[in-house]
Parts: C-alpha cells; sequence; structure tokens
C-alpha cells in the first residue's frame, strides 16, 4: 500500500519536531524514512507549510516598551506602601516543599495534587513533572508515544530526550508535542502553554478557530500561546511572562497586575477565599514581589495596599471591607 494514511500524519509531525529540534542529526533517518514511501515527502512539505502559515497567522508580542517615567512616578508612593506593608506583616519569601521525588517506574500513572499542594515526580522515562495546586495528570508510556493527559490544573514538563518515543501531552482537546524541553501546561477554563526551553508543536483543540483540523503551531523557547474558553478566536503567540512562570517558587514578581488577577490566583491555593466587598477595587494594579500561596498575607498585604479591613467572619471567606 503506497498511499499515506494517518500513522504516516503522526510520524511526519514526530519527524518535524526532531528536525526542529537538531536538523543535522536527524537528517539522514528523515531521508530513509521520507523515501521509504511515496507520497510522504509531500505529505511532510505540506504540514511544514501548514506549520509555517499557523506560525505566522499568529500575532507575536512586541517587547514591552519602557512606561514614561511620570506614569511611574505617579505609583511609587502607592508601591512602596505596599512593599513596606507586605515587610511589616513578614510578606517575605516562602518556598513551599515539594515532595521528594523519586522514579515511577510504571507506565501507566494516576497523579494529583490536593487545593494548596504542589507534588514534583520523576517518570519512568527519567522525565520530570511538577504538578501544581488542584491538578490531575494521566500517563501512559506503554506505547510507542510518551502520552499524558492533563484532565486539569496545571504542570511543568521537562522531557528527558527520547527521540524515537515523542513526548505528548493532551489538554482541553489540544496536544503538546516534544522530544526533549521544557514547558508549562495550563487547562482550567481554556488552554495555554508557556515554553520555556527547546521547542513543540502545537495542535489546537478540533473546535478551534478556522476549520475543524487546524494546522499546528511552532513555538520557540519564551513563547507564550493561549486558547480562548469557546476555540472561536485564533489564538497569539506572545512572550512568555516571566512571573507566570515563577508559579513554581510561589513567589510571583508582579508588574502592574490588577488585584482581581492576584485575588484569583491566590485564592486556587487556599481554601478561605478573598473576596473585595467593593469589587471595583480589583482593577487598581499592584506591582512588586508576593507569595501567592500564602492567602493570608496576600490579603493582608492588599488590605495595607489599599487601606481596607480584613472580615473573616464568615468561614471560608477573607473578604476585604473599607474601614
Amino acid at each position: 500500500m503506497t498511499e499515506v494514511n494517518s500513522q504516516d500524519q503522526c510520524a511526519a509531525e514526530e519527524w518535524a519536531v526532531r528536525m526542529l529540534d537538531d536538523p543535522g542529526r536527524h537528517q539522514h533517518d528523515f531521508g530513509k524514512w521520507i523515501a521509504a514511501k511515496p507520497g510522504r515527502g509531500a505529505l511532510y512539505d505540506r504540514l511544514m507549510r501548514d506549520l509555517d502559515d499557523a506560525t505566522a497567522a499568529v500575532r507575536v508580542a512586541a517587547v514591552q516598551s519602557h512606561r514614561p517615567v511620570s506614569m511611574r512616578a505617579r505609583k511609587t508612593l502607592l508601591a512602596v506602601a505596599f512593599l513596606c506593608a507586605c515587610l511589616a506583616i513578614g510578606f517575605s519569601l516562602r518556598f513551599t516543599a515539594l515532595q521528594s521525588a523519586k522514579p515511577l517506574a510504571r507506565p501507566m500513572l494516576h497523579l494529583a495534587t490536593r487545593v494548596g499542594e504542589l507534588r514534583r515526580v520523576t517518570l519512568a522515562d527519567g522525565s520530570s513533572v511538577i504538578l501544581d495546586t488542584d491538578t490531575l495528570l494521566t500517563t501512559d508510556f506503554s506505547g510507542q508515544r510518551r502520552l499524558l493527559n492533563l484532565k486539569h490544573g496545571r504542570a511543568r514538563f521537562s522531557v528527558a530526550h527520547d527521540q524515537s518515543r515523542p513526548f505528548v501531552v493532551h489538554a482541553g482537546g489540544g496536544e503538546i508535542m516534544a522530544t526533549g524541553t521544557v514547558f508549562d501546561v495550563a487547562y482550567r477554563e481554556a488552554l495555554s502553554v508557556d515554553l520555556l526551553q527547546g521547542h513543540v508543536i502545537v495542535r489546537p483543540p478540533s473546535t478551534s478557530f478556522g476549520p475543524r483540523s487546524s494546522p499546528p503551531i511552532a513555538l520557540n523557547s519564551g513563547q507564550h500561546i493561549a486558547f480562548d474558553s469557546g476555540h472561536r478566536r485564533r489564538p497569539s503567540v506572545t512572550a512568555t511572562s516571566v512571573s507566570e512562570t515563577q508559579w513554581v517558587q510561589g513567589t510571583k514578581s508582579l508588574n502592574d497586575v490588577p488585584i482581581d488577577a492576584i485575588i484569583a490566583e491566590a485564592n486556587r491555593y487556599a481554601t478561605a477565599h478573598i473576596e473585595l466587598a467593593d469589587p471595583s477595587l480589583g482593577t487598581r494594579e499592584i506591582f512588586g514581589d508576593i507569595d501567592i500561596r500564602d492567602s493570608d498575607t496576600v490579603a493582608e498585604g492588599i488590605a495595607a495596599y489599599l487601606d481596607l479591613r480584613i472580615d473573616r467572619s464568615q468561614q471560608g471567606k477573607i473578604i476585604l471591607r473599607n474601614k
């Protein structure tokens, strides 16, 4: 049989990852794969054209320009007040100890974390994964691919090099494929990927923008891609935000982040959730360092910054009210 099929399509995607990673090393074997069956060359060329078109179509964010000094100056006193308040209440660096990582030899695993827990696991192939709070991940390394399924939450994957067995993460209907790299995948209301090292190929969710079978998108180190929850808009590739990759350490460096966003992230790590009695205050912005995993300290820091009082009278809530 000489017609290309779905197995050839999968193999072409795997070769694309290998050739992006180290073309010189794989050129000989790649040539043998192309020559072994008529149609593979055209299939691969078509895949690369789709990959180039899809990658070019998304918007790559420009490096953020410096803000005018006058704008920053207007915020300086508030920022200093916030940082001083944080110091006064012991708003210091805290690093949550991760579970000691022993290799798990079983090819099929069910890994989960509770609210507020982080967990580091070394997988059977030598790869490691860090699970964020409230995360569920399954693995299946029994076949020719290293398959993982992120059901919900966020995880960081440090992938052991194995060119013969691609590392494939499924999440939210999308697929992220690598052979050896470091990247974050988050799937809560929507899917997002941050690439810290190497190269990956992202196949959008099947209900994503455009045709049902959307072309894959290549990411390079330092890039981020996010899909909206309805998968109706074309995603944008932007520069990875440093603060978005700091969740492993716990302490985040914020640069004019809305208080609403800070509260939402802190609440993911806590059973007692922070609320603003006046929701309009959520648009106010903060810059500085913050331990996002400690909701009590986050609440105290925001209260000091906005001159609010803390109401803990309701179980499971930390309400910030006007004095």
